[in-house]
């Protein structure tokens, strides 16, 4: 018998629910997949970038550079901050801080955070005044003074 009651003659053929699962994957898996893809490909390049921070080749260079701006006289809010509105620009930076392609940069006296991400997901590094300086949460040191963040 057919799925509707009726007997099956040489001419019917009835789709098993094998073939019926095929056939919805054949039509909704590329779907999907161009729903989905969008959401995955900047979490890669977050991931990647941050895979890149934590092995930059320079973390010694880039530690020195922040700590000649925190050298700087900070404005009167006590902390500047590099590339967000009406703000000084990254270009401002050492070369060092730029390599790292911030999305902004605030000064302290005692911090420089360096932030690379942005909108749902912060990373960047923190530099410190002094070696003895600890970081807590998704904090990973790269050295003495110099930490990955993640938020």
């Amino acid at each position: 018998m057919l799925d509707d009651g009726q007997p099956r003659t040489e001419n019917s053929k009835a789709t098993p629910k094998r073939a019926r699962w095929w056939l919805r994957l054949l039509i909704l898996g590329p779907l999907l997949l161009c729903c989905c893809l969008p959401l995955g490909v900047p979490v890669v390049h977050i991931e990647a970038h941050i895979y890149t921070l934590e092995h930059w080749p320079n973390h010694k260079g880039v530690l020195v550079a922040c700590r000649q701006l925190m050298q700087k006289t900070p404005d009167a809010r006590g902390h500047t901050v590099y590339g967000a509105v009406d703000q000084p620009p990254i270009s401002n930076l050492p070369l060092a801080i730029q390599a790292l392609a911030p999305s902004w940069v605030m000064v302290t006296k005692e911090t420089v955070h360096i932030e690379c991400g942005g909108g749902f997901y912060h990373y960047g590094l923190e530099a410190l005044a002094t070696d003895e300086g600890e970081m807590g949460g998704r904090a990973t040191k790269l050295m003495d003074g110099l930490w990955l963040t993640r938020d």
